[in-house]
């Protein structure tokens, strides 16, 4: 089976895989992997000197699409955003209060 990245942009997951199988033909049907992205992964800068780049990104997903195709083994799924207590599941309170905190001083400065 083919391996894909986890991540695709620091931003996106793949985050299921479900295999069926034919009951006609008792052949099982090729695993359907369902790929979560936001087109504000492709917009997400961490810096010159970090690998992750929204032309990476942008790279990652075109050759996904190439490979992939209109091929049903990939779905497309548009990732929504995350609550407080979604990013809580996953980073510490402390994290998710310092980036809240950031968040709040860019939209600040944007007004």
């Amino acid at each position: 089976s083919e391996n894909l990245p986890e991540k695709v942009g620091g931003c996106s997951a793949i985050v299921s895989q479900d295999s069926c199988s034919n009951e006609k033909t008792e052949k099982p049907e090729l695993p359907v992997t369902t790929l979560y992205t936001h087109e504000a992964c492709t917009k997400h800068f961490m810096g010159h000197n970090h690998p992750e780049s929204p032309d990476r990104v942008k790279a990652i997903l075109t050759a996904l699409k190439a490979h992939f195709g209109e091929r049903q083994q990939l779905k497309w799924q548009k990732a929504e955003a995350a609550s407080t207590e979604d990013l809580k599941r996953y980073h510490s309170e402390a994290h998710v209060r310092g980036l809240l905190s950031k968040f709040k001083r860019s939209e600040e400065k944007a007004i």
